[in-house]
């Protein structure tokens, strides 16, 4: 495989789906200008609203404007592009889908994947430090693979990132890169976004490419931005700050992720399938 530019795009996406793909358009052609052949927008790209105006929100999948618009950008750049999140009602009405999809350069749907981790956490006790996405939002109920043509893709979104096993199972099925659209907050960011990336970096000797929704939005919320492309090795090849909407991009080799899995097999190296304790 030879090498291609991939870039990142980071957001502050607010309630309003049209200004939000007015505003995913505009970073999508600056994309367009790096010669990207994947484009990876943040979770939430098309809508950011607070948990209690999801459903409300949400649109089917066969009619989603959302989804029409990045198989149009996808044609309209000549890359793939991974769809952040996209939010997706789920039969009976009642409950949405936090929905990923990777379109191919011909506007064809390739996967989608459906969040499995949902934040249900109370992070103090300021009642706005609690989230319970798991009120309105439907998880998922398996793991996603997307073929491409540059690659295996794993497919996960946010809160996904605090679970190792994950991106194991993905990398041992053959991903080669890691994708990790994310709405992060500032909060937890600051704490553990950039150590947790560049963990599943390293220990999965996976490209990983983490768009981050940005600043302070239209409900309230914040978010930390600093989206980022990382090597299998762990070095950040590019970051993002932590309130704008920006596009960053980096050059992909996929000889460095072979030369390190030559020089550290330790995906060859595993002993075991599922772990076991030896109790006292």
């Amino acid at each position: 495989m030879k090498s291609f530019v991939v870039s990142v795009i980071q957001m502050n996406s607010g309630c309003d789906l049209q200004k939000n793909l007015e505003a995913a358009k505009t970073l999508c052609l600056k994309a367009r200008e790096d010669k990207a052949s994947l484009i990876v927008l943040p979770e939430a790209f098309a809508c950011f609203a607070q948990e209690s105006e999801k459903l409300a929100l949400s649109e089917s999948f066969e009619s989603s404007l959302a989804l029409e618009f990045l198989k149009e950008m996808a044609i309209e750049c000549n890359a793939l592009i991974l769809g952040g999140s996209i939010f997706i009602r789920a039969s009976g009405g009642k409950q949405v889908y936090n929905r990923s999809v990777i379109i191919g350069r011909d506007g064809n749907l390739i996967q989608h994947y459906d969040k499995l981790h949902l934040f249900d956490v109370q992070l103090s006790q300021n009642p706005g430090d609690t989230y319970q996405e798991s009120r309105l939002t439907k998880a998922g109920n398996d793991l996603r693979l997307a073929s491409t043509e540059l690659g295996i893709i794993g497919m996960s979104i946010c809160y996904d990132l605090r679970f190792p096993e994950l991106y194991r199972s993905q990398s041992r099925q053959g991903a080669t890169m890691l994708a990790i659209p994310s709405a992060f907050t500032a909060n937890t960011g600051r704490r553990h976004w950039e150590i947790l990336l560049r963990s599943r970096a390293i220990e999965n000797q996976c490209f990983v490419f983490a768009a981050n929704q940005a600043g302070l939005h239209e409900n309230r919320l914040r978010t930390f931005g600093n989206s980022m492309i990382v090597s299998p090795d762990g070095r950040i090849l590019a970051q993002a700050d932590s309130e704008h909407a920006s596009v960053i991009s980096a050059p992909i080799d996929f000889s460095e992720l072979h030369l390190l899995r030559k020089q550290i097999p330790c995906l060859t190296h595993r002993r075991f399938e599922e772990p076991h304790l030896r109790r006292t």
